[in-house]
């Protein structure tokens, strides 16, 4: 495996470390009224906030055959769809556009950037400025501003020349800010930060709490994370601090927060009373804590009281039953909360599928069954090679390679004679015997039998496959889009599943939006949810503004990859702040929506140096085994400072490797510590070398290797710190003294 080298600019750095310390119409016609006219309200008029805006959208004909049909126009391929409020808004590779949930066009491929619809306008930015068009496609505010965000709680962010602020729906200014960036809205509080520290403020910019934090979140079911002098902590929406910031790790999971400090685990409800704690680890499972200690497992109810003892090999509590599924030594059983036994230890495993946990799934000397959640009598006995969860009261089982149907109570119902057997969701049967595919509906009636190669349940409808191209069948075996098309996929929408995009391999267009059921809506959040760089941040807004931030590079043998369309691009940024008088540093994050095999983003820290923005790390993560690094912050426990630096996962050649940096400041000079672990195949290194360094090479077991033992060596694992092979003890010295920072809502 190659080494990770990365090539840094010290003086640059060291000069910006320095600083640090030291620093005290519609699109088819475009308005033409002056910003700052347009957003000030009229005489006599307060500014005051909107009552709430009913969400609009498309209704749907439940008689509607499924699939549901959207062609989409034009001559590119579609790359990238968003659903939300019965509207697609898709990028064709260039520009956006948007059509409505049964094909109708809203507006074409014009925009340079657009988000979907929300509160029922669609902000898009068309040549250089922003505005917001309806479902109609008209504008509703003018394309005036110089940035502009989506609705949400009645409000969107908006900046034009110097002015920024909050608008209504009809553009009229309801806040102005005084700070250097501002979140959007969540549950009637934004995130503001002023000199690099954080607090909160309602809707009417009234500071709830005051900016002390070293970063903050968004508030989700009345509660919040920060962080401050490198530990985090949750905080309520009058301000109070429900966990003062003492905590190494946060984590809200319903209605618990877990913390951890140092070894040790608590949990608190959403109050902050402690519920549980001085665990090594604290899992919520539904209302109950599954609490470890030394490797074993317990269980504790929501008040905390143990309800089974902490010597388990790991539990699984079964939902609704007041039973607990129990491994000991590699068998496992069940327990109920007093610890008595319901079902032997006699199972090599035991699961439960189905959410009221009327079957639970068991295997035996390779052999699986079926458990009745109730007397745990077995229902199926573990006698089958193969068996499916139960879906609609049946099961497929299988016995050397062929495959059957048999009912919860047992009876076999279709015998085991099939190639492959399938259960579909409404009951239905795809089977495949002799090189032919059939589909029974769920009383056996056959409905298809050798017209595809392959059939899929999907949603409300059928996917079906025939030499290598994809078409759709309604619930009664009628073909409603022809099996013509060679690629389907769903990955690429967000906002809904049950939502899938058609295309053709080598086709420069032909696009089909699909709906196979009734839509699971998904949130988009990550898309209307953001943070701003105000004007006011004066050179990081410009800095922004130009989208220079364009380069993530890789030192892989020369090897770079740049990343191209940051207009299709999820971007998040935020500002820090290091020592009590340090300059500001803009983190910035940015990561494509089109997901595929190998996924990148990137991710950079800035400075100000001379009045302008210089680069102080970089990291491009490109997916895949290989990983990539990314620019974060490290918590100095010597000193108990934050620091920036890199963290990074490396993979392929046989091997893997993790490595950090930390930028650390002497005086007047810069130093890069690094720390890594390389462990790959002893193939990539020679026999001298191995010889030679072979108390430097360690095994599986954390051991070190001996000359005479290196010889026998498959497989190495190798310590570095700062670029030079080392102990596992010096590794270790230096990486525990630095703990990794999470960018909150990064």
């Amino acid at each position: 495996m190659m080494k990770k080298k990365r090539i840094w600019e010290i003086a640059a750095v060291a000069a910006f470390m320095a600083v640090l310390i030291s620093a005290n119409g519609t699109p088819k016609q475009r308005g033409q009224n002056a910003a700052e006219d347009r957003m000030e309200p009229a005489d006599g008029e307060e500014e005051k906030l909107p009552a709430e805006t009913e969400q609009e959208g498309t209704e749907v004909d439940e008689n509607d055959f499924r699939p549901l049909l959207a062609e989409i126009p034009g001559e590119k391929r579609v790359e990238l769809v968003f659903y939300s409020e019965g509207c697609y808004c898709y990028y064709n590779g260039s520009l956006y556009g948007y059509i409505s949930e049964t094909g109708e066009e809203i507006a074409p491929c014009i925009f340079r950037e657009a988000a979907p619809f929300s509160e029922g306008l669609a902000c898009v930015r068309l040549d250089d400025q922003y505005g917001y068009i309806g479902k109609d496609g008209e504008t509703v505010l003018p394309f005036l501003y110089d940035q502009a965000s989506s609705f949400q709680e009645g409000l969107a962010y908006f900046s034009t020349g110097d002015s920024y602020g909050f608008m209504d729906r009809a553009g009229r200014v309801v806040l102005r800010p005084d700070c250097d960036s501002i979140s959007s809205f969540s549950e009637g509080l934004a995130f503001f930060c002023v000199d690099g520290r954080y607090g909160y403020m309602d809707r009417s910019g009234r500071i709830v709490t005051e900016p002390v934090y070293d970063d903050a979140g968004y508030f989700r079911d009345g509660i919040a994370t920060v962080m401050q002098n490198g530990y985090y902590g949750i905080v309520g929406k009058d301000g109070r601090e429900i966990l003062a910031p003492e905590y190494e790790a946060v984590w809200v999971n319903g209605s618990y927060i877990i913390a951890k400090k140092g070894t040790a685990s608590y949990c608190f409800d959403r109050e902050g009373r402690q519920i549980s704690g001085g665990w090594d680890n604290i899992y919520v499972q539904g209302d109950l804590l599954c609490i470890k200690q030394d490797e074993k497992y317990g269980l504790s109810d929501s008040d905390g009281n143990l309800l089974l003892e902490v010597k388990y090999d790991w539990i699984d509590p079964i939902p609704g039953k007041e039973l607990v599924i129990a491994n000991q030594q590699d068998i496992c059983g069940v327990l109920d909360y007093h610890g008595q036994i319901k079902v032997p230890f006699q199972y090599d495993a035991i699961r439960c599928f189905d959410e009221k946990g009327d079957n639970l799934y068991i295997s035996r000397a390779g052999k699986y069954g079926y458990l009745d959640g109730t007397d745990f009598s077995e229902t199926i006995p573990a006698v089958y090679d193969f068996l499916s969860p139960v879906i609609r009261g049946r099961a497929v089982v299988g016995l050397e390679g062929k495959y059957g149907v048999i009912g919860e109570d047992g009876i076999l119902e279709i015998p085991i004679k099939y190639d492959g057997i399938r259960i579909c969701s409404n009951g239905a049967l795809i089977l495949r015997r002799n090189g032919t595919t059939e589909l029974w509906d769920e009383q056996g009636n056959v409905l298809l039998s050798g017209q595809y190669d392959d059939i899929i349940d999907e949603g409300d409808c059928y996917e079906v496959k025939k030499d290598g191209e994809h078409g759709f069948l309604d619930r009664h075996g009628k073909e409603v889009i022809p099996v013509s098309w060679s690629y389907t996929g769903n990955h690429e929408i967000y906002g809904g599943n049950n939502i899938k995009l058609l295309s053709e391999y080598g086709a420069e267009t032909s696009n089909m939006l699909i709906q196979t059921g009734e839509k699971e809506l998904v949130s988009l959040e990550q898309v209307f949810f953001n943070n701003y760089i105000t004007p006011k941040a004066g050179a990081f807004f410009t800095f922004l503004q130009e989208g220079a931030f364009q380069v993530g590079d890789i030192e892989e043998g020369g090897y770079v990859r740049e990343m191209q369309e940051l207009n299709a691009c999820r971007k998040f940024c935020k500002l820090f702040r290091f020592g009590e008088q340090g300059a500001p540093v803009l983190y910035v994050y940015a990561s494509s929506w089109i997901p595929g095999n190998f996924p990148e983003s990137y991710s950079g820290l800035y400075g100000l140096w001379d009045g302008s923005v210089e680069t102080l790390a970089t990291g491009y993560q490109y997916g895949g085994s290989s990983g990539g690094d990314h620019v974060c912050f490290w918590y100095d426990k010597e000193t108990s400072e934050r620091k920036p630096g890199v963290e990074g996962y490396f993979g392929g050649f046989g091997g893997t490797a993790c490595v950090g940096e930390v930028y650390d400041q002497q005086d007047e000079t810069i130093s890069v510590i690094s720390f890594g672990v390389i462990s790959q195949s002893a193939e990539n290194y020679s026999k001298t070398e191995l010889e030679q360094d072979a108390c430097l090479f360690y095994g599986g077991n954390g051991c070190p290797y001996t000359p005479d033992s290196i010889g026998e060596a498959e497989h190495v694992t190798e310590y570095s710190v700062n670029d030079q092979r080392t102990t596992i003890e010096e590794y270790r010295k230096i990486r525990d003294r630095y703990r990794y920072l999470m960018v909150v809502e990064s």
